[in-house]
């Protein structure tokens, strides 16, 4: 017995048999089946979102968790700051005094010591006397130099040097280029007093290295320095 098969190719010595149904049966057949696929794939895309919806739901309480968190975290660090405000103004305080002591101090010159240190740097028998001094100030700075390759200076000194002998007036400028903070000196006219002593007066300029800048936060040590000298 013959037979066509769902390809439409015949086949020979086949199995009877006859479709007996009405081809509406078989339709309806397929379309429960697609229906019902249909609806499984409805169902799995109704999973999917609602597990997406799920997820995201956990994720923003998550993150209202962490926020609510660092915001209680900010609020008990404010609180705290707020505690110690006075200690905060108190700091403040010394800053702004720390600044104007450094600044008051910022052209302060050891008198004693750096006198003594002019006097020692000219020969032996010579006395220094009539001092004046044009310095600069912590608000006003001194006079720039106006003429070329002058080295930078912060005052002027003027002074008399009194000697039983005739001075060798360049061995006493030889001798200042050794003082701290030396930058050049002019000396005047040698002249004789009544004492048969001889005199003159020497305009000398200094730099910035005169400072004792003992109150500058960038000299930690100054203080523990005037401890052992003292």
């Amino acid at each position: 017995m013959s037979a066509l098969n769902k390809s439409g190719t015949l086949v020979v010595g086949g199995p009877p048999r006859a479709e007996l149904l009405p081809p509406e049966v078989a339709q309806g057949v397929r379309a429960r089946a697609l229906r019902r696929s249909l609806v499984a794939l409805v169902i799995l895309v109704v999973a999917i979102t609602a597990a997406g919806v799920v997820a995201t739901t956990i994720a923003s309480g998550a993150s209202q968790l962490l926020l609510n968190a660092e915001t209680e975290r900010g609020n008990d660090l404010l609180k705290q700051q707020a505690e110690y405000s006075e200690v905060r103004q108190v700091q403040t305080m010394i800053g702004k005094a720390q600044e104007g002591l450094e600044l008051g101090s910022s052209t302060e010159i050891r008198w004693s010591s750096y006198l003594a240190e002019i006097a020692a740097s000219l020969p032996p028998g010579t006395t220094v006397t009539d001092i004046a001094a044009v310095l600069a100030t912590p608000t006003q700075p001194y006079t720039a130099p106006t003429i070329p390759l002058q080295g930078e200076r912060i005052g002027e000194l003027t002074f008399t040097a009194t000697s039983p002998t005739l001075p060798d007036v360049e061995l006493w400028l030889n001798g200042l280029e050794t003082v701290t903070g030396f930058v050049d000196a002019t000396p005047g006219t040698v002249e004789l007093d009544a004492n048969n002593a001889y005199t003159v007066k020497i305009v000398m300029h200094i730099n910035s290295d005169v400072f004792e800048t003992r109150f500058s936060r960038s000299a930690p040590d100054a203080d523990a320095e005037d401890t052992e000298e003292g």
